[in-house]
């Protein structure tokens, strides 16, 4: 449940179990087969970062991290518009150069997250069911995954300060 969630994140302080916490949210709630993280920040259209890559069928709470650039497609055109999107009736084209991660979906939600404002990253939930999803569903993991945004922030500002202290060290 959302409560049983926001428990959870609230004892952790910790960026990465946050990210954990998040995607294993989302396996026990709704119909998703596989989670993106993506960013925009210090690019232009039609470059995008894939930050995270989670398949939510397995319920082993793995989460991929990773740092992939790529460029065009959905998922760039999704990430740049920087609004939330609902896409039942989803059907991928095989041209699209994000291909290999939209495969198989039927449907598509989409969450930017935003820093000082400004959208520099979206949540892309890809579903294996072509129906549409509960409107008090999407506007609560509208709010949650905002609050993974923050987190994910979290994160950055951390690795950039434990790298700022090493070079201190050395």
């Amino acid at each position: 449940s959302t409560a049983r969630l926001l428990k959870e994140m609230s004892q952790s302080t910790e960026p990465s179990e946050l990210v954990r916490l998040f995607f294993d949210h989302i396996r026990r709630s709704v119909d998703v087969q596989r989670a993106l993280v993506l960013s925009c920040a210090g690019l232009s259209p039609p470059h995008y970062r894939l930050v995270h890559n989670v398949n939510c069928i397995d319920s082993s709470g793995s989460v991929v991290t990773m740092d992939e650039l790529r460029q065009g497609g959905l998922l760039a055109e999704i990430l740049y518009l920087g609004e939330f999107q609902n896409i039942p009736n989803f059907s991928p084209d095989a041209r699209d150069p994000a291909f290999d991660l939209l495969r198989g979906s039927r449907s598509v939600m989409a969450f930017p997250l935003f820093e000082k404002g400004r959208s520099v990253g979206i949540v892309v939930m890809l579903g294996s069911s072509s129906q549409p999803h509960n409107p008090a569903d999407l506007c609560v993991l509208a709010t949650i995954t905002s609050m993974l945004g923050r987190a994910i922030e979290a994160q950055k500002l951390a690795d950039q300060l434990e790298l700022a202290c090493s070079a201190l060290d050395s």
